[in-house]
């Protein structure tokens, strides 16, 4: 029987978007296929409840608490990334909404025009924090999860909202070499949220603009 984990932490939309859907019940309708939703501690019971089935089984993991190394690395993907698709709502978001002092605004915003726009400065360096970000050890628990289910492929729904929930298990699977898909929660992260800290073997898209965002 082969293992399909879908990481479900990324709330109303993911279940909106995917587990209500049909994805389950294609996925389900080869009884040789077993998928595991891997979601929030907190929230298991409530998967249960809905998504429990003879081919789907709910996993619920504790929050990972992320190392200062690894905040650097996140810190550093958004910081040296030029977003030339929507530069204004880059300043929007970090000045007017998250009301971030402007001299800290103007400070990211050189990083950004000088680490992520030239591409003999940016390629190498993006490069380099993806080759840092899967050296960093997974949490023990999250090595005993795939040692007993041994996952034939992972699905991360929120990769690039960098959270501390589908970054360190897409991490892993990368390392020990299990296929991974990926998709974004939202059509615009790939105008803000910075770059791919992990590239999967297969990214899904929502549209063709949003394929050309993600290519770019």
């Amino acid at each position: 029987m082969k293992t399909i984990c879908i990481i479900a932490g990324g709330g109303k939309m993911i279940l909106r978007y995917y587990l209500r859907g049909n994805l389950l019940k294609l996925l389900t309708a080869d009884k040789d296929v077993r998928v595991v939703l891997l979601v929030p501690e907190k929230e298991k019971d409530a998967y249960r409840k809905e998504f429990s089935a003879k081919n789907v089984e709910v996993v619920g993991l504790p929050q990972i608490t992320l190392s200062w190394w690894y905040q650097l690395l996140i810190s550093f993907s958004r910081a040296a990334f030029h977003p030339k698709l929507n530069r204004v709502l880059h300043w929007v978001v970090e000045h007017d909404q998250l009301h971030t002092k402007l001299y800290k605004v103007l400070i990211k915003r050189l990083i950004a025009y000088t680490f992520g726009a030239i591409p003999v400065i940016s390629h190498p360096l993006q490069g380099w924090v993806r080759f840092m970000i899967l050296r960093i050890p997974a949490p023990g628990f999250l090595e005993q999860f795939f040692d007993r289910y041994k996952p034939d492929a992972v699905f991360a729904t929120s990769i690039i909202q960098k959270t501390s929930f589908d970054l360190p298990i897409i991490c892993e699977a990368k390392r020990r070499g299990i296929k991974t898909a990926a998709t974004t929660r939202g059509w615009d992260a790939f105008s803000y949220l910075g770059f791919l800290l992990v590239h999967p073997d297969h990214l899904i898209v929502q549209s063709a603009y949003v394929k050309e965002m993600a290519v770019k």
